[in-house]
């Protein structure tokens, strides 16, 4: 058939790069062998998944994340009722800045921070949480409100946190 002639086609094809690469022509032999046993019919029809809807986030390793994300599975179930959050998010951990990144660096690369910045909350537009903060100089919360008195991005230290959930009505505070 004609799905076969292109297997074997596309086999020898790939078995000469793999070999032009140096694989053992043993590991070649035995993928091959192993792919030979798959119905082609079946690789050519489309899988039907069923797509999970789950909240993806993303910590830099460090001392807090595993702080962070006990905080975050206490306070989850108020959230459940939520549409699409019904189940836990799935919270990966990312490579934290690491002595190299902290010491390689020279003058050219530093930040200047002019000392007329405007107060409130800002991205620092270097990194993966930028896309999260909101340019606010007040901060609301049911009840009462705080006025920032300095200029804060996602790279400002000592700072306390404030989540605030897409439906606007439930908070989290934290400091780190």
């Amino acid at each position: 058939s004609t799905l076969d002639c292109d297997f074997k086609e596309a086999a020898s094809k790939l078995t000469n790069i793999f070999q032009a690469r140096q694989y053992p022509l043993r590991l070649i032999d035995q993928a091959k062998k192993k792919v030979q046993k798959v119905d082609r019919n079946k690789l050519m029809t489309p899988s039907s998944k069923v797509q999970e809807t789950r909240i993806l986030g993303s910590l830099a390793h460090s001392v807090l994340s595993s702080k962070i994300k006990k905080a975050i599975f206490n306070l989850w179930p108020m959230l459940q009722g939520i549409p699409g959050c019904e189940k836990p998010p799935l919270i990966g951990l990312r490579r934290g800045k690491s002595l190299k990144d902290i010491l390689v660096h020279t003058d050219i690369m530093k930040l200047r921070t002019p000392t007329n910045l405007p107060h409130g909350t800002h991205p620092c537009g270097h990194c993966s949480v930028c896309k999260f903060v909101e340019k606010d100089k007040v901060l609301q919360f049911p009840g009462s409100q705080f006025t920032l008195k300095a200029f804060a991005t996602c790279q400002t230290r000592h700072t306390v946190y404030f989540i605030r959930c897409t439906c606007k009505k439930i908070f989290f505070l934290h400091r780190f």
